[in-house]
């Protein structure tokens, strides 16, 4: 192995676990009560290695802000490939989308206090094009969902949105309460909210 790939793979193994120690941090203190000696810690790393593999802590923030997006992403838009109808692949997107936010408690903090999650990041913000993009994705499959007669009749795009906000407000209030509920409850909760309050009679029984 030649010297570049071996410092090449280091710096990757460095920068994981810096992502790793951030993300706690970040979730635990927020963007301005973050310590980069602190993050330097939990990597169990020094200071100057870090900032020398992230460069400092606005834009190590920012790539703990969309480190899980793909992957997120990708999830909830496979999920329920397979389903005969727009409202189970909903229900089943909605599953696992909350499922993985909540795997990834530390992740959803930060997310959950870095803005509303109906409207969405800043322009220009690294995390805004992924958020636009599952946007999209939620509001063209409500939009089939509403054709199919499953989910009642509006803009599907200011439903995507309200559904985003309902997701946030729910996980915001498990977080609130120590995360003493199941996590398996807190999902439940928000996807039996999204059948009773915007499903027709028929969207209930296909979204069993």
């Amino acid at each position: 192995m030649s010297t570049d790939v071996a410092k090449a793979l280091r710096v990757r193994a460095y920068r994981e676990l810096v992502l790793e120690a951030a993300e706690a941090e970040f979730a635990e203190h927020g963007f301005e009560g973050a310590r980069m000696q602190n993050i330097a810690a939990l990597a169990g790393l020094s200071v100057g290695t870090v900032y020398e593999v992230v460069g400092g802590k606005e834009p190590l923030f920012s790539e703990v802000l969309i480190r899980r997006l793909p992957a997120i992403l990708e999830a909830a838009g496979t999920a329920g490939a397979e389903a005969e109808t727009a409202v189970a692949r909903l229900v089943i997107g909605m599953r696992v989308y909350v499922d993985f936010m909540l795997a990834h408690a530390n992740w959803m903090r930060i997310h959950l206090y870095a803005h509303p999650w109906g409207i969405g990041p800043l322009r220009g913000a690294p995390e805004r094009s992924a958020w636009e993009q599952g946007l999209e994705l939620h509001a063209r499959v409500l939009e089939v969902a509403m054709d199919e007669g499953s989910v009642l009749r509006s803009d599907p795009v200011l439903l995507a949105r309200s559904l985003a906000a309902i997701q946030q407000v729910h996980l915001a209030a498990w977080v609130a309460d120590g995360m003493r509920q199941p996590a398996v409850e807190v999902r439940d909760a928000i996807v039996e909210l999204f059948r009773s309050s915007f499903l027709t009679d028929a969207g209930r029984r296909r979204s069993e």
